[in-house]
């Protein structure tokens, strides 16, 4: 009995001691679990946190700017970017009320012929030191580049580009035993031969607006006209190529309520045999499976677009420090490419643009324009020329005022812009 006794007093022990070492390893592994989430959110808090503001609104564009941030915060362990959205309607009003409430992220994704306006207001941190530094400074679009500077001083990084081209419904055309236009002459007639039932010759958006104005003046452009000139002789031949196409039927005079989207729309539902786009509606299009091909803008006399985009600013007085360092990394060829081709943008770089898309049968188009285009804000009444554009624009569809008169009006407005 003594000895079983014993025996039953050394497993007790034993086993006490096994429950005693078990509840010390798990306080002991608690604490360490605890010290070490502690320290990770602690190491978390620690990066400095920056916000972006962006008006992207098309599914492919967030989905881009979502991926970017992912990336840019995984890849150093200082900042923490986050983006916030702003509808395009109330970006100006938002930047302007967050100026004087201060209220203001750290950096914004802003349409180029708006940097101007900015720059002149205080809004944005002059960053030509960093940009000087840039070996790749030179392999920018001079039109795109031109966007960021005022007064010989750098303001933004450009963050993406593109411009408008012709699309056109393969089918109807063939029907009609037609090539795609490459003049005028050519376009007007291929656009009353297209016109039949509920399909229109032709589509464009011709909001009263700044999307107005920037899908009217490439049409302005090519007759050799510029946009400080937009009222005179050549100009009026742009004019009268729009009110030919609507007193025709060619073109709806709907076009003046119908957005860039809006007229893709009534492509893929045939509603429109030709229309003026961008890059931005090729995955609408090929979602839809419409059998479509892509041309440069039918030319009068000179082939010339205008550049559309964004570009990235940093406000003065946040965290500019950090934004730099956002700039540095979208900067790199392998990161700029992967965020415009998921966007449906052209790389503002022209080797980059020209590396990728070259061989592309539809974004080359949009590369090939590059070259040959124009920036808004390098012109610094832009804001009124695109008003007095888009207002003449929606004259033309649905006044019935001679072409003459409106021309007139138009270089008055605009002398008058340029005395205030």
């Amino acid at each position: 009995m003594t000895v079983e006794k014993h025996r039953r007093e050394d497993v007790m022990k034993k086993g006490v001691i096994y429950v005693v070492c078990s509840l010390i390893i798990v306080l002991f592994m608690g604490c360490s679990k605890r010290e070490s989430g502690e320290a990770s959110e602690q190491q978390h808090e620690e990066k400095e946190k920056l916000v972006l503001w962006s008006y992207y609104e098309v599914d492919a564009q967030q989905e881009s700017l979502d991926q970017l941030v992912y990336e840019f915060n995984l890849s150093q362990n200082t900042y923490e970017v986050s983006w916030e959205y702003v509808p395009m309607a109330d970006f100006t009003k938002k930047l302007s009320m967050g100026f004087t409430e201060n209220e203001l992220p750290d950096m914004v994704i802003i349409d180029n012929p708006d940097m101007l306006s900015y720059v002149t207001f205080g809004l944005f941190e002059d960053i030509t030191e960093y940009m000087m530094q840039k070996k790749d400074l030179q392999d920018y679009y001079p039109g795109v580049i031109s966007s960021v500077i005022y007064d010989g001083k750098y303001y933004g990084l450009p963050f993406c580009g593109n411009n408008v081209a012709l699309y056109y419904n393969k089918d109807l055309l063939k029907e009609e035993g037609l090539d795609p236009p490459g003049t005028w002459e050519e376009f007007s007639e291929a656009a009353k031969q297209l016109t039949k039932g509920e399909t229109y010759g032709f589509a464009m958006c011709a909001l009263n607006s700044e999307e107005g104005a920037f899908q009217f003046l490439p049409w302005i452009l090519s007759t050799g006209a510029s946009p400080t000139t937009v009222g005179n002789d050549d100009a009026l031949r742009a004019y009268s190529l729009i009110d030919d196409l609507v007193n025709n039927g060619a073109l709806s005079g709907d076009c003046i309520n119908w957005t860039q989207n809006d007229v893709a729309r009534k492509f893929i539902s045939r509603e429109a045999a030709m229309m003026e786009n961008g890059p931005w509606i090729l995955p609408m299009l090929e979602e839809a499976g419409i059998n479509f091909g892509i041309i440069e803008l039918p030319v009068d006399r000179q082939r010339r677009v205008v550049f559309g985009g964004e570009n990235l600013a940093v406000i003065k007085g946040k965290n500019v420090k950090g934004a730099m360092a956002f700039l540095d990394y979208y900067n790199q060829d392998k990161v700029m490419l992967a965020t415009c081709k998921a966007s449906d943008a052209i790389p503002p770089k022209r080797t980059l643009s020209r590396e990728a898309f070259l061989e592309d049968p539809y974004y080359s188009v949009f590369v090939n324009q590059m070259d040959n285009g124009i920036s808004r804000s390098s012109y610094p009444s832009w804001k009124m020329t695109s008003n007095i554009l888009s207002k003449a624009l929606n004259e033309v569809v649905i006044e019935d005022t001679s072409m003459l008169d409106i021309c007139k009006s138009v270089t008055l407005e605009m002398e008058e812009a340029d005395n205030r």
